[in-house]
């Protein structure tokens, strides 16, 4: 593939590119004054031929992102509307102490040194990039499958889903699972209610909890419940009294919340300060990284006492959801990543150091030996080769 990197400033802006076999990695140009802009960088790239953007991205040397990081990412968002290609971010803080390490080894003026430094760090954005992105694959942890397309995501998902069902009523004659909801689950919950060996599943001895749910009626069309109940709960004639929904539609979401909770600690019969063990959670990812209602920079993700909270979600809407100890407690995770919207994102996470402030999905870094990650060819387009090793594959 072939990347472009971005070293963006207030003043100037670097490029630098690599070329489609990823082994050559070179510095492009600097942009500065009116050519400092996305319209400028768009011009400069007219003859090239990219398949994704990488821009650094300036955080704190304790990992957190402040106000630069801020204003690179509203960059970005500009960017987007001039530059149609894939946006990533990466860590930029080590490219301009290699950029001068290089440009001093040139005989340069320092005038010429100046002008192409941008160019050269991002340059340096670009091999990080490209690097992290191969151990990334080859070192995973976790269990990765690669799967062709769509549909046959939503069989193997089923599959994991069936066979791990199976495996803990043998075991312990009950199963309790947290659904996700969404437009990635959709086609499972549809090949669930069809499965002749759904059918065989002792349907008396399983459990239903939910990830999180928006503040609607379960009869609402934006409904996680609603989702699961029109696709696979009534079809299969589910026990009623085995569906533990989250009340989205009450008007006190502390105390729906708090609720819900209850629920949790009696199905499970749970002590004070103890946590549910579901047996399966399943979990998609968002475009910011967010699993179930858990996002980017809430107070949540650093809640270690609730089992379930009420949430205001980016776009304004209430939310409850289960906290990260409970996602971290599950014996197994299977989270599900479909379409090209969610290649960036995915090839952010593998690529980057844990920040699960900044990227909740990252909460998972400390559980992956007991997550399975599912991705159709869509969602893990912009992910490279597929490794020899450490990561399984569906293809």
């Amino acid at each position: 593939m072939r990347f472009l990197a971005i070293d963006h400033g207030d003043k100037r802006t670097g490029l630098a590119i690599c070329d489609a076999s990823e082994r050559v990695v070179s510095p492009l140009t600097v942009l500065e004054g009116a050519e400092n802009s996305p319209t400028g960088i768009r011009r400069a790239l007219e003859s090239y031929r990219l398949d994704a953007a990488v821009i650094g991205l300036p955080y704190n040397m304790d990992g957190t992102e402040g106000p630069r990081a801020a204003k690179v990412r509203r960059f970005a968002e500009e960017l987007k509307k001039s530059l149609p290609l894939p946006i990533l971010f990466f860590d930029e803080r080590l490219s301009s102490f290699e950029a001068q390490e290089k440009l001093a080894a040139m005989e340069l003026t320092r005038k010429k040194r100046k002008k192409r430094m941008d160019a050269v760090a991002a340059a340096a954005i670009l091999e990080g990039f490209l690097e992290a992105r191969k151990q990334a694959l080859a070192e995973f942890p976790g269990r990765f499958l690669r799967i062709s397309d769509e549909e046959s995501l939503a069989r193997e998902v089923l599959s994991e889903f069936l066979s791990c069902a199976q495996r803990v009523l043998r075991e312990k004659g009950r199963f309790a699972v947290a659904l996700c909801g969404g437009r990635t689950p959709r086609r499972f919950f549809e090949h669930l209610s069809r499965s002749a060996d759904a059918q065989k599943i002792d349907w008396e001895n399983v459990y239903w909890f939910w990830t999180d749910e928006r503040a609607v009626s379960p009869s609402d069309a934006a409904s996680n419940y609603r989702l699961a109940a029109e696709t696979f709960l009534k079809p299969l004639r589910i026990p009623q009294e085995r569906v533990y929904r989250m009340e989205g539609e009450a008007s006190d979401l502390q105390e729906a919340a708090a609720g819900y909770e209850k629920k949790l600690r009696e199905v499970f019969g749970l002590q004070p300060g103890q946590v549910p063990v579901l047996d399966l959670i399943l979990l998609g990812v968002g475009t910011d990284g967010h699993i179930a209602s858990l996002f980017p920079g809430t107070d949540v993700l650093s809640d270690r006492q609730s089992l379930v909270r009420a949430v205001r979600s980016p776009d304004g809407l209430n939310r409850l959801t289960l906290t990260v100890p409970v996602i971290q407690n599950a014996g197994s995770i299977l989270v599900v990543l479909s379409g090209t919207e969610k290649a960036p994102i995915l090839c952010t996470l593998l690529t980057h150091p844990p920040a699960p402030a900044v990227y909740p999905a990252h909460c998972l870094w400390p559980v992956l030996s007991r997550t399975v990650w599912v991705a159709d060819a869509a969602a893990a387009s912009l992910l490279g080769e597929r490794p020899e090793s450490g990561v399984s594959s569906g293809l």
